[in-house]
């Protein structure tokens, strides 16, 4: 009855827990203009991620984050000449990025990187000649894997695990009396 009434004390209490919070805070809304050769400079630094384009470059690209995918929308046609955009979340850092589909000339996942969390997507050898390598509405996929963050829920269902098994060790059990006979 007592171990009964513990159990049915700590479900409640876990219910009192905060709520999941989100993981993925990276970017939304967030315009780039070009300020050199390749180098852009952006009106915010990070923001909640939200429905559609996070970025917009330029006029040039719409990138967007959802559901572990980025997906680079080419918004009219040009040369991207030495372009290399570098995404980072230093709060959740991704553990792996690939390509999962695209159709830009000579770009492949050999120019998509992943160091310590920032992801580098690198246009510097894509197109021929005078052709741009993007063409209006081209657009490219890449897979994204974060590393996984405790909601607060698993925090105080493994604490609560732990008191448990700590309190089950500690306690004696009490010899049961039998008489012997000899």
């Amino acid at each position: 009855m007592k171990s009964l009434l513990l159990i049915a004390s700590a479900l409640c209490l876990s219910n009192l827990a905060p709520e999941s919070a989100q993981a993925a805070t990276i970017l939304d809304n967030v315009t780039c203009a070009e300020v050199g050769p390749g180098a852009f400079s952006c009106n915010q630094a990070s923001a909640v991620v939200g429905v559609g384009d996070e970025f917009n470059i330029s006029g040039f690209f719409g990138i967007d984050f959802s559901s572990g995918i980025l997906s680079i929308r080419a918004l009219s046609s040009g040369l991207l000449g030495g372009t290399v955009l570098q995404f980072q979340n230093l709060t959740n850092p991704w553990t792996s990025a690939n390509l999962l589909s695209g159709s830009v000339g000579n770009f492949d996942s050999s120019d998509v990187t992943l160091t310590s969390g920032i992801l580098r997507v690198d246009f510097s050898n894509t197109g021929t000649g005078l052709v741009g390598p993007f063409a209006a509405g081209d657009t490219f996929t890449i897979g994204l894997v974060q590393s996984a963050v405790p909601e607060p829920e698993t925090w105080a269902l493994m604490l609560l695990g732990f008191g448990l098994v700590g309190g089950a060790m500690r306690s004696r059990r009490k010899k049961a009396v039998s008489p012997s006979f000899a």
